[in-house]
């Protein structure tokens, strides 16, 4: 599980250095023992989209 792990972060990471990066997210649910036991792993980028991208859209919450 855990080089299943290392290689999920792997594609986050190579995600994040893409010149078009915006976000992402991985999910992987791995089902073993007859389907009796899930595994769920699930990353998701740290990295912050650029600030025009980010308010683009112009939407405020508050």
């Amino acid at each position: 599980m855990e080089s299943i792990y290392r290689l999920a972060q792997q594609i986050v990471n190579t995600a994040e250095l893409s010149e078009q990066f915006y976000e992402v997210e991985l999910s992987i649910m791995i089902r073993s023992d007859g389907g009796q036991k899930t595994d769920f792993i699930r990353l998701q980028s740290e990295k912050s989209p650029p600030i025009a991208a980010a308010t683009a859209n112009h939407h405020i919450e508050f």
